[in-house]
């Protein structure tokens, strides 16, 4: 399974991709059903590609109301992608992140 994130400006495209792999995957012992896993950020501009690779959490999809639930946010003035995990109303210790998107 993946998750992915993109981004388009008339200029730029950054696309954000999480990917759950059987072996490529942390557990995370504080939260049942999410996972640390493969990130790659891809970022498309007129002077060529970059990518970054990083790791980020998934959440899984069980059955009920109170599965673990992943969101990502951009924030256009910081140029972040903001990521985490909430679960059981709380935030999943170690899946907050801000990820730049910023060409470097």
């Amino acid at each position: 399974m993946a998750a992915n994130i993109v981004i388009r400006s008339p200029d730029t495209v950054v696309m954000l991709s999480i990917l759950q792999v059987v072996g490529g995957c942390e557990a995370r012992p504080v939260a049942p059903q999410v996972w640390r896993c493969p990130m790659r950020l891809a970022r498309f501009d007129s002077t060529g590609t970059t990518i970054r690779e990083g790791k980020a959490c998934f959440a899984g999809n069980p059955v009920g109301g109170g599965a673990p639930r992943a969101y990502a946010s951009y924030d256009p003035v910081a140029r972040v992608i903001r990521l985490g995990v909430i679960s059981g109303g709380e935030a999943v210790e170690s899946c907050s992140q801000s990820v730049p998107v910023r060409g470097e």
